[in-house]
């Protein structure tokens, strides 16, 4: 069984980076499939390893919902570390997450030079960090909807957090 969840998040996961690159969106239809399948096959195992599997969405929805309050993400981002979450589960969520953000880091950078604006970035992120160091009284905040943002796919990054999370752990067990 363990076989069969681990092809269903690879799946999983290549359709939703793949569909954040092509397109800037991961569809509610992938979303749903996803997580029907992620909570299905872990319920073979038991209570527990279905109860693990909607402790990991949740905590992984929790963490990323203030991201996407302050527009920082999109919803498609956050629904999709939510289900990512759900195939996880608990014991590897903060993990998946983890990597999630080095992989986002590396995504970033990549799509700053790749458009020739680190100097933009680099002031924007200035101006970030005085926002948020000072509770939003200096400094300015962007959002994804701001004129010029930078954005990049970051379903490759969540993707990329997930599979490092579960094929690094030793032996991938399902609790």
């Amino acid at each position: 069984m363990w076989t069969a969840l681990s092809l269903a998040l690879v799946a999983f996961a290549v359709a939703g980076a793949t569909s954040d690159v092509r397109a800037q969106r991961i569809p509610n239809g992938l979303v749903l499939a996803g997580l029907v399948a992620a909570l299905m096959l872990r319920a073979f195992w038991g209570w527990l390893p279905l109860w693990h599997g909607f402790t990991g969405a949740t905590i992984a929805l929790l963490i990323g919902l203030p991201l996407f309050l302050l527009r920082a993400v999109g919803g498609g981002d956050l629904k999709f570390l939510a289900v990512c979450g759900a195939f996880v589960g608990l014991p590897l969520v903060g993990r998946a997450v983890l990597w999630a953000g080095v992989a986002g880091g590396v995504v970033a950078l990549w799509v700053v030079f790749r458009r020739g604006v680190p100097l933009v970035a680099w002031h924007r992120t200035k101006e970030l960090l005085k926002a948020g160091l000072s509770l939003g009284k200096s400094g300015n905040r962007f959002t994804i909807e701001d004129q010029g943002a930078l954005t990049a796919p970051y379903g490759v990054a969540i993707a990329a957090g997930a599979l490092l999370a579960w094929f690094g752990t030793a032996g991938g067990w399902i609790p």
